[in-house]
């Protein structure tokens, strides 16, 4: 039996620069979360399978859009459960935690963009929308 992800953090939290051959590049757009590969991935609100695809830095990917501009990002998956343009529920599993691509280990590097901009997922968390 596999296990949902719990949110732990590992490695460089939102925005920190990374720097490679004395060189720094981009800030980090999202948080590593811990997970074992092949731990239950599951969608944190309603939304519809904007994106699935294999990428260069990302490995397995996708993406939800949540509508109002709002998406969420999944990289580095083993394997994905949904395709695109199909309607997830929150709490739907949609992927599996994987290690594929520019990963150093086994997690889910999870980001938000909220109308274009990189929003720390965390601090979404956090919000009492009531």
């Amino acid at each position: 039996m596999t296990r949902s992800v719990s949110w732990h953090v590992r490695g460089d939290p939102f925005g920190v620069r990374r720097i490679i051959d004395n060189i720094s590049k981009s800030p980090h757009t999202g948080v590593d979360v811990r997970g074992k590969k092949g731990d239950k991935i599951i969608a944190s609100n309603d939304a519809v399978v904007a994106l699935v695809d294999k990428q260069f830095f990302a490995g397995n990917a996708l993406v939800l859009n949540h509508g109002q501009g709002i998406y969420t990002m999944f990289f580095h998956l083993s394997k994905v459960l949904v395709k695109p343009g199909q309607s997830v529920k929150k709490g739907e599993v949609i992927a599996l935690v994987g290690a594929t691509d520019r990963a150093t280990g086994p997690h889910l590097h999870w980001g938000v963009r909220v109308q274009g901009a990189r929003v720390d997922p965390l601090e979404l968390i956090h919000l009492k929308l009531d």
